[in-house]
């Protein structure tokens, strides 16, 4: 924790001075106020469907407009529809600054893999497979193909071919390993637009004849070579700023707005990762601004890209946000909403990072009416709360059991409880009141 914690300074300060010097020259690095989009056409592909017809004046509402948006896996427009209609939604709020937040990453794009057994060449590309996690330094290796974890040469290297999504996951734990492939009846080929650079396999899917074919070089000794080109997405977070009356130190409530690919074959729609924290968070903002906020802090509510694959990396949206931030403010408390809701989940889990005052945290949980909800203190969670020094987070989904919906084809409306939802809402909106009422001496230790 301490080595992570040395990381996530050395990285925010890299961003800080980064964003300090561009934005000498362009006010967009550390966002503008919104009534301007993305000048990139291309990248922006606002959809050709009427936009009229998606609503988020409540949760349920918000869950129904997602389901029609779909997969919001960065690069497609599922991604940029939902981002600009969270932007002509926060417009109907006119005492609440709106900020439009641009940046870029790049990713690989089109790829080609050559397996040179003997006299056998098997070939697939961009166009006939998925890859969703590439680990560019090794596109040039001597392997052996298996099909079995067990009993491998530590000194050798291994391309790994199943059928089996759980091995494919197991296999990651294995650096010898250099290219995981997971067999499947049929390719989704959307799910090509996002390849994540990695320290672990490369990781693909291959249609069953393809799998069938490098299976039968099982055992031999094979030339891999993987060439793949990049290519620059543009992005965007988006967050709404409720004025306090001090102006010196924010509360920032994060939830990202990307969804991933499943780890089988299929799209997640990610309803529940993160379409749950984009719902609360935009309840939370109505009920803040419905009240009026007459705390000493800021309260930012923010929307941010590219969290899946990238956390703790400079190109997260969560990354970004907090560095563009920590120029304004002298500290940020950030608030993280990710996977709430799941439906037969009957655990609201909290924690925090950083210094913030974990025994006040634990007195306002303690004191709220949670209903048949159970209440744990977590002492870790992966998401965008990682990104800041000082965070909370919360979450209420199966986060360790086997047959969970994120990151599958499961994860759509069907897996979300929204009367739970409401009922956390509720829960968070007491839990925030009772925050913003700390002063930062006493929230801060």
């Amino acid at each position: 924790m301490f080595i992570l914690k040395l990381y996530k300074k050395f990285l925010a300060v890299f961003l800080l001075i980064l964003l300090a010097i561009l934005s000498s020259s362009c006010s967009e690095f550390t966002g503008v106020q919104v009534a301007v989009n993305q000048s990139d056409e291309e990248n922006t592909q606002k959809g050709t469907e009427s936009t009229s017809k998606l609503k988020f004046e409540t949760i349920a509402d918000t869950h129904e407009s997602l389901d029609q948006i779909g997969t919001r896996l960065i690069g497609t427009q599922g991604n940029y529809l939902l981002v600009e209609e969270l932007k002509d939604y926060l417009k109907k709020f006119p005492e609440a600054e709106l900020v439009s937040m641009p940046y870029s990453i790049e990713l690989y794009d089109e790829y080609s893999v050559s397996v040179v057994s003997g006299t056998e060449t098997i070939t697939f590309d961009s166009n006939n497979s998925i890859c969703k996690l590439i680990n560019d330094s090794r596109f040039n290796e001597s392997v052996i193909i298996t099909d079995t974890l067990d009993g491998l040469d530590r000194l050798s290297s291994y391309i790994f071919v199943s059928d089996d999504e759980k091995l494919i996951e197991a296999s990651k734990e294995h650096s010898n390993i250099y290219l995981s492939i997971l067999a499947v009846d049929k390719i989704y080929l959307g799910q090509n637009a996002i390849k994540v650079k990695t320290n672990i396999p490369t990781i693909m899917n291959v249609e069953n004849g393809t799998a069938e074919k490098l299976l039968n070089c099982k055992g031999q000794n094979a030339e891999l070579k993987i060439e793949a080109g990049t290519k620059e997405i543009n992005l965007e977070n988006v967050y709404a700023v409720i004025k306090g009356k001090e102006n010196s130190d924010a509360v920032v409530i994060t939830s990202h707005t990307d969804s991933t690919t499943a780890l089988g074959n299929n799209y997640s729609r990610g309803a529940i990762d993160n379409g749950t924290g984009v719902s609360l968070n935009l309840d939370l903002f109505r009920k803040i601004y419905e009240t009026k906020n007459e705390s000493d802090y800021d309260v930012i509510f923010a929307f941010v890209n590219s969290e899946e694959g990238f956390l703790l990396k400079s190109h997260s949206g969560s990354m970004q946000l907090n560095a563009s931030l920590s120029l304004k403010y002298n500290n940020l408390i950030n608030i993280n909403l990710d996977c709430l809701g799941e439906k037969n989940i009957d655990l609201l889990s909290y924690g925090y990072d950083g210094n913030i005052n974990g025994s006040k945290l634990t007195e306002i949980m303690n004191n709220q009416d949670i209903g048949n909800l159970g209440l744990e203190m977590a002492d870790y969670y992966t998401s965008d709360n990682l990104s800041f020094d000082n965070a909370i987070y919360f979450y209420n989904f199966d986060y360790h059991g086997e047959n969970r919906a994120i990151h599958t084809e499961r994860d759509t409306m069907d897996a979300v409880d929204i009367e739970c939802l409401e009922r956390i809402s509720s829960i968070m909106s007491d839990v925030l009141g009772e925050l913003l009422k700390l002063p930062r001496e006493e929230l801060l230790t």
